[in-house]
């Protein structure tokens, strides 16, 4: 039996939104990547949007463990562990006694992560700070946020084994620390969202490393149809440019099944593919494994990446659920 509400008029917002991603990632150039990657971005948005803290009105705890480029030695290995919460809420307008689903408030949280390639260990902390407003009756909201970012980056080159260093001094570089922050605004509603960030505003170059931080700006959009009560199509789609790299894509199509398994694929344009499963042994308890494969003549000998991915909740904070819940 279809769902009552099954039509075709959400993939057409969604498609203007995908549109809209791609023309506004048509824009300037610059050096290098930096920042981190991590192929779990639906479940995990607050890497790289700090508005994201406290949309779902819940303590949310996640940690990621990912191994990139399996065949490769001196491959990114990268760690995530972070936490959301709303720390005060209030009534707005749209408010009905006793109804309150998702209210407006102030959030706040942190991220530390850590990424390991090669030589190179980099850390961050982060404190994302995010307000949320409800903008319509219908349930249509808009959160903001700003992040802002302590980092650590050393550097061992005496490690790599034969490797040639122009510049002496690195082989021995005391660790660099700078401080930046990150923007972001996030547009939701219970089937789709559409949100917009940037990161490393401030950037840092480290001239005896040869190694830059540059501006990082994403943007992702999502949409969910429900098809029946136990099933529900969703596609996902994140957008990325870093300052001098090319602009790139992910997209990934998933099936909810009875609201407790997602399975799909994923493809990042000219980049990868691959497969993710999600499943919730208990009802605020989210174990994932997402796995991805090179594109390009040299894939076997990179490898396969792999990651896992832990996410616990806690609804305390949260009055009254009266819509689905489709995105993380």
């Amino acid at each position: 039996m279809l769902h009552k509400n099954f039509c075709f008029k959400g993939p057409k917002l969604f498609f203007a939104i995908f549109l809209g991603l791609s023309l506004f990632f048509l824009s300037p150039d610059a050096k290098a990547q930096q920042d981190f990657i991590n192929g779990f971005y639906m479940f995990n948005p607050l890497a790289f949007n700090p508005a994201i803290a406290g949309v779902n009105d819940e303590l949310v705890l996640s940690g990621i463990v990912r191994e990139q480029w399996t065949g490769l030695n001196g491959a990114p290995s990268t760690q995530y562990v972070n936490a959301h919460l709303p720390v005060y809420s209030w009534y707005d307008k749209y408010d009905r006694p006793g109804v309150i689903d998702y209210p407006t408030g102030l959030s706040t949280g942190f991220l530390l992560a850590h990424d390991k390639l090669g030589a190179t260990n980099y850390t961050r902390f982060s404190a994302p700070v995010a307000t949320r407003v409800r903008l319509t009756r219908s349930g249509i909201r808009l959160s903001m946020g700003v992040r802002f970012d302590a980092s650590v980056f050393t550097a061992d080159y005496l490690r790599l084994n034969g490797a040639e260093v122009e510049n002496a001094s690195a082989i021995l570089s005391e660790p660099e620390y700078y401080l930046d922050f990150a923007v972001g605004m996030y547009l939701y509603h219970t089937q789709w969202y559409f949100g917009a960030s940037m990161t490393n505003i401030r950037g840092y170059e480290m001239d005896d490393l040869d190694y830059e931080f540059v501006r990082h700006y994403f943007a992702s959009a999502g949409y969910a149809q429900p098809v029946n009560d136990d099933l529900t199509l969703r596609l996902t789609t994140l957008a990325a440019i870093v300052e001098g790299t090319p602009f790139t894509m992910t997209l990934t199509p998933a099936v909810i099944i009875q609201d407790n398994i997602e399975t799909g694929l994923t493809y990042r344009y000219h980049d990868m593919f691959g497969a993710f499963l999600a499943f919730k042994p208990m009802d605020n308890l989210k174990i994932g494994y997402w796995y991805e494969y090179p594109i390009g003549i040299k894939a076997n000998e990179i490898g396969a990446t792999h990651e896992v991915m832990l996410q616990m909740t806690f609804d305390r904070f949260r009055k009254r659920v009266i819509s689905p819940r489709y995105f993380w």
